[in-house]
């Protein structure tokens, strides 16, 4: 089996909605002198709802324990 590498790249089509929201997420988190693209705006979106998740799955960890 051939290992992928991580940084492939995948095509994805938006709607005006979703582009709306990489919108937003690229303007919240720009600072003055260093602007996102889109790429890493969704990069950005991607790890902090995994990141969200990965804190969920704790919290019901930690509930039963």
């Amino acid at each position: 089996m051939k290992k992928e590498s991580p940084t492939q790249k995948v095509s994805v089509r938006l709607s005006k909605a979703d582009q709306g929201e990489v919108k937003f997420i690229q303007e919240r988190l720009s600072r003055p002198g260093f602007s996102l693209n889109m790429s890493v705006a969704i990069k950005s979106a991607i790890h902090a709802f995994a990141n969200v998740l990965r804190s969920q799955k704790k919290d019901r960890r930690g509930g039963n324990e």
